[in-house]
C-alpha cells in the first residue's frame, strides 16, 4: 500500500526562528580560528602570519544557491580584492581556509593560494564543501603565510604530506600525541610515490627532543585557553615547529594508535 506524505510547510517566521537559532548555534562554537587563535598569539606561541577576514551567513548561503551569481556576490568580490595585496607582504604562495575547515583533501581546489589562482572559486569551493559537511556557518576566511615545509610525498588532490603531530592536551598538561597523518588514512587517496609507507614512517615518530617541544607548545596552549583540546603542530623545511590548528578534543580524531604519554589515560 502506497502512503503518500504531506509536505510541510513552514510559515515565514518559522522559517527565520531557524535561521536564528542555526546562526545562533554557529557563533557558540568554540572551533571558529578566531575564538582560540588570540590566546596562541599572547602566550607566544609560533604560528604563521596571518589574516582574518570576518565573513557573514549571507555569503555561504549565497554558495548554497548553487548559481555563478555568487562570484559578484559583493562580500565575495570585496573578499578577493582585500586578500590579493597579501601577496606582496606574504609571499607569492598562501594558505587559506576558513573559520572551521581547511578542505585540505582537496588542496589544489581550496586551500593553495597564487597569484594567478581564482581565489573566488577556491572560497566557494571551500566554503561548499563545509556547507555539506556542517549545518554551522564558518565566521571567517583565514589566510595565512604558507610554511616551508620538506614533504615526502602527496596525496589526496596534490596535498603535501609533511611531519606533522596531534597533541591532545587538556588545561596545560599533554597527555597523547599521534603522527598528524596515519597510513590508513592515504593508502586510498593517491600517495604519489611507490615507497609513500616508508616515507611516511620516517616521519610518523617525533625525536626526543621534538616530542618535548609538542608537549611543551600543547601545556602552553591550553593553559592558556583552558579545556581539553587537539594541537596540530606541523614541523618546516628547518625543523622549526609552528601550532597550525586546534579544537575541542572530543570533536578531533583521535588514532587507534594514539600514543598515551606516562601511562595516561585516553
Amino acid at each position: 500500500m502506497n502512503k503518500f506524505i504531506r509536505p510541510v510547510t513552514l510559515s515565514e517566521s518559522e522559517i527565520k526562528k531557524i535561521e536564528a537559532n542555526k546562526i545562533a548555534r554557529s557563533e557558540a562554537n568554540p572551533n571558529h580560528f578566531e575564538k582560540w587563535y588570540p590566546a596562541i598569539v599572547e602566550a607566544g606561541l609560533r604560528t604563521p602570519a596571518t589574516v582574518v577576514f570576518p565573513i557573514t551567513p549571507s555569503l555561504a548561503k549565497e554558495v548554497g544557491k548553487e548559481t555563478r551569481d555568487v562570484f559578484q556576490f559583493p562580500e565575495l568580490v570585496a573578499l578577493v580584492q582585500n586578500i590579493m595585496p597579501l601577496f606582496d607582504s606574504m609571499g607569492d604562495r598562501l594558505f587559506m581556509k576558513n573559520s572551521l575547515y581547511s578542505g585540505k583533501h582537496s588542496w589544489a581546489h581550496t586551500c593553495e593560494l597564487t597569484r594567478d589562482c581564482n581565489i573566488a572559486l577556491k572560497i566557494v569551493t571551500n566554503l561548499y564543501e563545509w556547507l555539506m559537511l556542517s549545518p554551522d556557518y564558518a565566521s571567517s576566511i583565514v589566510v595565512r603565510e604558507m610554511i616551508k615545509t620538506t614533504p615526502v610525498f602527496t596525496a589526496f588532490q596534490s596535498l603535501p604530506i609533511t611531519q606533522e603531530f596531534r597533541v591532545f592536551a587538556k588545561d596545560g598538561h599533554a597527555y597523547a600525541y599521534q603522527p598528524y597523518w596515519p597510513a590508513h588514512a592515504i593508502e586510498d587517496y593517491n600517495p604519489s610515490e611507490p615507497d609513500w609507507r616508508e616515507r611516511l614512517a620516517a616521519i610518523s615518530e617525533p625525536s626526543p627532543s621534538q616530542l618535548d617541544e609538542i608537549i611543551s607548545m600543547a601545556g602552553t596552549a591550553t593553559a592558556a585557553l583552558g579545556g581539553d583540546w587537539s594541537v596540530d603542530i606541523l614541523y618546516d623545511e628547518n625543523n622549526t615547529a609552528y601550532l597550525i590548528d586546534m579544537a575541542v578534543a572530543s570533536q578531533s580524531y583521535k588514532d587507534p594508535d594514539c600514543r598515551s604519554l606516562q601511562g595516561e589515560d585516553l
